[in-house]
């Protein structure tokens, strides 16, 4: 059915969110009936404007980095990067950050929530990659 869809339409749009990750690794956020499984995402304006809710998210990032770091693309990128390397896929637009679709070898990608790959001072606007920071945070945090 799947395979007759994509015969029939030649330009195809994906849009892709947690469940697309899953198979690497990468837990989603909501359960079966929409509701959330873990502590609801932090928002850009409680990032922004509490230092407190900062401090948690790079406390949980620190923890939870090496995990999602190492994630590796599954079947469901690699068949989308195959769609659009045959020219059947368009585009396609993630609500995930984990840039495996990107991995994948996908490169009509727009990533919805932005990207976890690459991290920006609040302060100078200086990027580096996240991994990069991990190194920070963990020399600043021992024992963690």
């Amino acid at each position: 059915m799947l395979q007759d869809f994509i015969e029939r339409h030649r330009r195809l749009f994906v849009l892709t969110g947690a469940g697309c990750s899953t198979d690497s690794g990468i837990p989603d956020y909501r359960d079966l009936q929409g509701g959330w499984k873990r502590p609801q995402p932090v928002t850009f304006q409680a990032f922004m404007g509490e230092l407190s809710t900062r401090q948690r998210y790079w406390a949980r990032s620190l923890v939870g980095w090496p995990r999602f770091g190492l994630a590796q693309p599954n079947a469901t990128h690699h068949a989308l990067a195959a769609l659009e390397a045959r020219g059947q896929l368009e585009l396609l637009l993630t609500q995930n950050v984990d840039r495996l679709h990107q991995a994948a070898g996908s490169q009509a990608v727009i990533d919805l929530h932005g990207r976890l790959d690459v991290v920006r001072c609040m302060g100078c606007e200086r990027r580096m990659p996240r991994t990069e920071f991990q190194l920070l945070l963990e020399h600043a945090n021992p024992g963690w």
